[in-house]
Order: structure tokens, then C-alpha cells, then sequence
């Protein structure tokens, strides 16, 4: 359907329109496409995510939205499979979109953040496989451990405050 809707032109004029709110967001408008094929197809939209001519951080962010969101074809099979029951498909798509703005917004937030406040990266895949010494294994897993346990920090000190404003919404602080 996405290539029909290409040779037809149809994720050209859906990607003018989405262009727009990106500029207004300050998102390159080369991701447009991926967007409007994300939007559909989670594969096709990061593979076009991946190859668009944008920023890294841009396209890291973008990535992770899409495939937070999973794309309708993914939404059209969770449909099939709760049809005969009374799950309700609504609240399950409005969960999937707010994970994939969290996903584009937190990527943008802590890009820059994570490397200042937890040290400097090292490259996933090295050009030259290193010798597995017993210091570089464990140098690699304090490495890992560090950056494990600074984000889990992160996520207890936002889990504690959506956790505070809900009982204070509630009324429920003594």
C-alpha cells in the first residue's frame, strides 16, 4: 500500500503537509517522508528515517517514535486479534502515539545530556577486535553498569514525581 501510495503520490502530499509541523518543532523537513511512511509501516518509516538527509539526533528521535508507534499495520493486527472481545482499540492507539511523542522527546532531551552527566560514549562495533583481558571485560561492564544504573535514576526520579502529582491530584497526601 506504501509503494502504491508513492507511485501515486500521495506520500509526497502527506509529506508537504507534515513538513510544516515539523519546521514549526525545528525538525528537518528530510524526515517528512519517513513520518508519513512510519505512519503506516514501521520498517519502511525507519529504513527511510535511517537514510533521510537530517541531523543524527533528528533521525535517532524519530526512529524511536516510529517504532514506538508500530505503524497501522501493526494497529490493523492488534485490531483482528481484540475484535471478538471488549478490549477497546482507542485507549490502546492514544497510548501508542503519547509513547512515541515521549520516545521522540525524551531521545531529544537526553541526547546531549547523557554523555555530560555519565562520562564519554564508546563505539557499539570496534574496527579491531579487542583482547578479552579480564580488565577490559570488566572496564566494558562498569561502563555498561554506570550508564544502566544513571538512567534507572532517572526513571525512579520521574517515576516518583508522576507518582507524587497523582496523589496530590487525588487528594491523597497525609
Amino acid at each position: 500500500i506504501i509503494r502504491m501510495a508513492t507511485v501515486v503520490g500521495l506520500v509526497d502530499l502527506l509529506a508537504t503537509a507534515v513538513a510544516v509541523p515539523l519546521a514549526v518543532i525545528g525538525v528537518s523537513g528530510a524526515l517528512s517522508d519517513s513520518v508519513v511512511s512510519g505512519l503506516f509501516e514501521i520498517t519502511i518509516g525507519t529504513e527511510l528515517c535511517a537514510s533521510a538527509g537530517a541531523p543524527l539526533m533528528q533521525r535517532v528521535a524519530m526512529a524511536g517514535a516510529i517504532i514506538a508507534w508500530s505503524g497501522l499495520s501493526v494497529h490493523g493486527q492488534v485490531a483482528s486479534v481484540v475484535h471478538d472481545t471488549d478490549i477497546r482499540i482507542g485507549p490502546y492507539l492514544l497510548a501508542r502515539l503519547a509513547r512515541a511523542v515521549l520516545a521522540f522527546v525524551y531521545t531529544m532531551l537526553l541526547w546531549n545530556v547523557s554523555g555530560g552527566l555519565l562520562g564519554a560514549t564508546l563505539p557499539v562495533l570496534f574496527s579491531a577486535v579487542p583482547a578479552a583481558t579480564p580488565s577490559f571485560v570488566l572496564q566494558r561492564m562498569a561502563f555498561a553498569g554506570i550508564r544502566a544504573l544513571g538512567f534507572l535514576g532517572i526513571t525512579l526520579v520521574l517515576s516518583a514525581i508522576v507518582v507524587g502529582l497523582c496523589k496530590i491530584r487525588r487528594g491523597c497526601c497525609g
